[in-house]
């Protein structure tokens, strides 16, 4: 394995697979429906990104939140949503994992301007609970 994390997630992944002792042989066989070393590879080099699916299973064999792995990707804003319960900021953080990252800020920006209006609303009370559901579904 060669140290070439060209983006914020190649090059953690590059730290991860070191301190673990991996090599990209090593990591793609232990998925479940093993993937190929060149899979790794490139997702280590950034020329490609590891699929909703594959993030599920990689923060498990790294022992990490698949949030963190989101984030790094840049599909998910490392900054919280203030106003939000934790069940809220999951629903928002498991919609932002299947947009692009233009998609991400622009919900970003809604959710932000919709809390701003919500004023007082927003601060988690009985009223903002009528108002944001804690669940989807």
């Amino acid at each position: 394995m060669r140290a070439t994390g060209k983006t914020p997630f190649g090059r953690w992944l590059v730290r991860e697979m070191h301190r673990l002792r991996h090599t990209d042989r090593t990591l793609a066989e232990m998925f479940p429906k093993p993937l190929t070393h060149t899979t790794v590879g490139r997702w280590r080099r950034g020329e490609a990104e590891p699929s909703p699916r594959h993030i599920e299973t990689l923060a498990k064999i790294l022992e990490v939140e698949p949030r963190l792995i989101y984030t790094l990707l840049g599909r998910i804003s490392p900054l919280s949503m203030e106003g939000l319960t934790p069940d809220q900021q999951f629903v928002i953080d498991s919609i932002a994992s299947r947009l692009t990252q233009e998609q991400v800020r622009t919900l970003h920006s809604l959710v932000s301007a919709w809390l701003e209006q919500l004023g007082p609303y927003s601060q988690g009370g009985a009223a903002a609970q009528a108002v944001v559901p804690s669940t989807c579904g």
